[in-house]
């Protein structure tokens, strides 16, 4: 189910006009912690400032969060076990339960099972983990969770000397960020060998990246109507910024997993990290004339 909500309001007089724009949506997917929410604003607005002075300053902001757990299998399962709740609820048999039986009072309790090792006799590798539980001990606001952001800024102001000669200016501010958190539980998922690494169980990752951009475009412009010749020419000077950087630090824990403390840490097993800082800057003069 998805439920959208809007406003929008707008008006102005001599001074300036405005418009304001709110959005909100909540998305449901038919499979558990599988939704998402978004928030938008933008804000629009032209205003006379004074006398041969005017500016634009527009403003936009959204945010997206959605929850993010893993889905289908892993093409070689050497080098992983199932871990999409979805996929272990379409394959697993249903007389599994997901909640372990109480011998004394011989009903179901509120404790979730661990991963299934009825088949473990025949291979130690066949088992599969417990959907249930793999939502439960894997669903927080840091574990398998993803926050989209975008934030852009424009202010144009405008300055007539005369008629005929004006001076402008466009800058514009960008920030674009991406931070995403993973875990694999180890309560609900079994202890499993991959090839070239070992016997693992909870695993952590993180991915955080930022991009920002930053331009600035001044201009001086000159039209004059000489008899029936239009000359126009301008000048101005261009300047743009653009940064990125991004990091993915993970780790996987061998035995001393604990899913109330999902953090990254140097005390891991196995920890693994790469990332990416990059930055350009352009500086242009141009000038024409018709």
């Amino acid at each position: 189910m998805t439920q959208n909500y809007n406003i929008n309001v707008q008006g102005g007089d001599d001074v300036g006009m405005y418009n304001l724009s709110l959005g909100y949506t909540d998305g449901q997917s038919t499979a558990r912690r599988n939704g998402f929410d978004r928030l938008n604003v933008r804000f629009n607005t032209d205003i006379n400032i004074i006398s041969r002075l005017t500016t634009r300053f527009d403003m936009s902001y959204a945010k997206i969060t959605r929850d993010v757990f893993d889905n289908g299998a892993p093409a070689n399962l050497t080098e992983g076990t199932i871990s999409s709740p979805t996929f272990l609820a379409l394959i697993k048999s249903p007389f599994l339960n997901p909640y372990t039986y109480n011998n004394v009072t011989r009903k179901l309790s509120s404790t979730l099972a661990e991963a299934d090792d009825y088949l473990t006799v025949l291979d130690s590798d066949l088992t599969l983990g417990n959907p249930t539980a793999l939502l439960a001990n894997g669903d927080a606001i840091n574990k398998n969770r993803v926050e989209m952001t975008h934030f852009n800024t424009v202010l144009a102001p405008r300055f007539e000397f005369i008629n005929s000669l004006t001076l402008t200016e466009v800058f514009s501010y960008t920030l674009d960020r991406v931070s995403q958190r993973y875990y694999r539980p180890k309560d609900g998922m079994p202890t499993f060998l991959i090839d070239g690494l070992g016997y693992v169980q909870n695993k952590a990752m993180s991915m955080f990246s930022k991009e920002t951009s930053v331009m600035s475009d001044t201009r001086l412009e000159w039209t004059k109507q000489l008899r029936e010749h239009h000359v126009n020419a301008f000048a101005g000077i261009r300047y743009s910024s653009f940064a990125y950087d991004d990091n993915q630090p993970e780790g996987q824990y061998s035995s001393a997993g604990n899913d109330k403390t999902p953090n990254i840490s140097e005390k891991m097993d196995f920890v693994d990290a790469t990332g990416v800082d990059d930055e350009w800057r352009s500086l242009t003069w141009y000038g024409n004339v018709d």
